[in-house]
């Protein structure tokens, strides 16, 4: 490329400055680029010239297929040009600068080409996988064609030995099925149209490489030692028939072959016999021994123990465990587990598993704080799994009380009491203390979740009337919470009758009586009767007549 300029008329330019004119056509493309499929031979596209000197006149310009001619500058020193090319191929539209004096500058040769290769589609759209064979439907846009020439392009070159000729209809129209089996990362086809005389079009690429159609794998379970790991496998390669499946196991390696089903997919299960890393290596084939990409597939198998507590939450963060005995659950992940080594000190100790490979650790804290207890199971021969390990924090909670509800039960009967507080729990111990009396105990019978309510039952038979606290003690805890004077204890009602028993019928012997129960206030819940002579209950004779 020149970057000065020379005199091609009256007057010079300075050598090192280009005043070559910049030429662009988005019609009509450097090689290098995508082509408009739009334009072609003999269809009109629109050249754009702009100058680099400040007193452009016009611009002289002359394309490879003989056409000429002369454009007039703007203000800006700008102009378009439109040519209708007469030749396919690469070719040059060479342009020079005009100036005001008539000083002719450096030409431009702007490259371009004119694409009149075949329109391609391809049936189906998207992504095609390896081993599809899709069709593909080919458009001329050159005159009479005849034929059509279809080779590939591999990461060895260009393969002509392997040319494919597809005849055209009369339309110059024609269509192809290609069976894709190479996923190189160069693969390509081309094609190019041939008419009667055997001139030849542009090339067209027709295709890029295949998608390799590595199996997609989906995993469930597999944490866990000696229990099977699931996966499912789908290609989109059509015509599967097998998928081949590398199963690594620490030093041991299995391979297999999983026949599909009916949708393609395969379903297959491994399972690990170790703890440690495992590793799945899965690829599809079809009849024809065309194998997919490899999918490949990793996790990490545990052999301790689970271990969970609803006394201790575990975690770093979250609600702390109370400062009172309370219960582990440990479950064995490793086969065969006989019983569970754990501490939280210096000292292990052994705890037996129960046939199902459970136990439940009941542990004492001697303090508040943080604590990490560790776990492993054991086998009968000896064998000692990883070691698990669970965090927990432990301190003193005392409960806070609000209210009871109801204020007011009356002596002699059974009541449920609802306390609202702060900090409740089911091991607390509710009590209700008649004033000058020893406490009645009552029986816990809920408490919610957020330990913001506790529902109690009491028995309030031997509680005279008067008032009454409520305390709970908290589990736990070192403080008690009591509700003073909370409930009205009130005396049962006197009875009063508003109709009197009555006794009917004939008192002799042989004969039949009957009893009315007559008519309370309060209205009686329940009537019991019992017949005596002389002053002597009768046996059995405990019905109303």
């Amino acid at each position: 490329m020149m970057a000065g300029t020379a005199a091609l008329g009256a007057g010079t330019a300075a050598a090192d400055v280009d005043t070559r004119p910049v030429v662009v056509s988005t019609a009509y493309r450097a090689p290098q680029i995508l082509p408009d499929l739009n334009y072609n031979v003999g269809v009109p596209g629109v050249f754009t010239l702009r100058a680099r000197i400040a007193d452009a006149a016009s611009f002289v310009w002359r394309a490879d297929d003989g056409q000429s001619g002369t454009v007039p500058a703007d203000a800006a020193g700008q102009a378009t040009v439109t040519i209708a090319p007469r030749l396919a191929g690469k070719q040059f539209l060479t342009v020079h600068t005009v100036a005001r004096d008539g000083t002719e500058y450096a030409e431009y040769a702007y490259e371009f080409l004119v694409d009149d290769g075949p329109a391609v589609v391809r049936d189906p759209e998207g992504i095609v996988y390896l081993g599809a064979t899709p069709t593909f439907h080919l458009t001329p846009r050159m005159p009479n064609v005849r034929d059509y020439l279809v080779w590939p392009y591999t990461s060895g070159g260009q393969n002509p030995e392997h040319t494919v000729t597809v005849p055209a209809r009369a339309d110059g129209t024609a269509e192809f099925q290609w069976y894709l089996d190479d996923t190189s990362s160069s693969f390509n086809l081309y094609a190019q149209s041939r008419d009667a005389d055997g001139k030849l079009s542009e090339i067209r690429t027709l295709w890029t490489r295949p998608d390799p159609a590595a199996p997609r794998l989906t995993r469930t379970g597999g944490q866990d030692v000696g229990k099977p790991t699931t996966f499912t496998a789908r290609t989109g390669m059509p015509g599967v028939v097998a998928y081949d499946v590398t199963f690594r196991d620490g030093a041991t390696t299995t391979e297999r072959s999983v026949a599909p089903a009916a949708d393609g997919s395969a379903t297959f299960t491994v399972t690990p016999t170790r703890a440690g890393e495992m590793w799945v290596s899965v690829t599809a084939r079809n009849a024809k021994g065309l194998t997919t990409d490899a999918s490949q597939d990793s996790w990490r198998v545990i052999d301790f123990p689970y271990i969970s507590s609803t006394d201790f939450p575990l975690g770093i963060l979250g609600e702390y465990g109370r400062k009172a005995p309370g219960d582990f659950q440990l479950t064995a992940r490793l086969p065969g587990t006989t019983a569970f080594e754990w501490r939280t000190g210096a000292e292990w100790a052994t705890l037996p598993a129960g046939p199902d490979g459970k136990a439940t650790l009941t542990w004492t804290p001697d303090r508040t704080g943080s604590f990490t207890m560790l776990v492993r199971s054991v086998t009968a021969d000896g064998t000692r799994s990883n070691i698990g390990a669970a965090n927990f924090a432990v301190t003193v909670v005392n409960a806070r009380t609000y209210s009871v509800s109801p204020s007011t039960v009356t002596t002699g009967e059974k009541r449920t009491l609802t306390i609202q507080g702060m900090f409740l729990h089911p091991r607390d111990i509710v009590e209700v203390t008649p004033a000058g009396r020893l406490p009645v105990p009552a029986t816990i019978k809920s408490v919610d979740p957020d330990g913001s309510r506790t529902v109690v039952e009491v028995d309030f038979a031997a509680v005279p009337p008067g008032r009454a606290s409520v305390t709970v003690k908290p589990y736990g805890g070192t403080l008690w919470a009591t509700l003073n004077d909370a409930i009205t204890v009130a005396p049962l009602p006197a009875l009063a009758v508003t109709k009197a028993p009555a006794i009917s019928g004939t008192v002799k012997v042989g004969h039949t009586v009957k009893a009315t129960a007559g008519t309370w206030s309060p209205a009686a819940t329940s009537v019991k009767y019992q017949w005596k002579a002389n002053g002597v209950a009768v046996k059995g004779a405990t019905g109303s007549s």
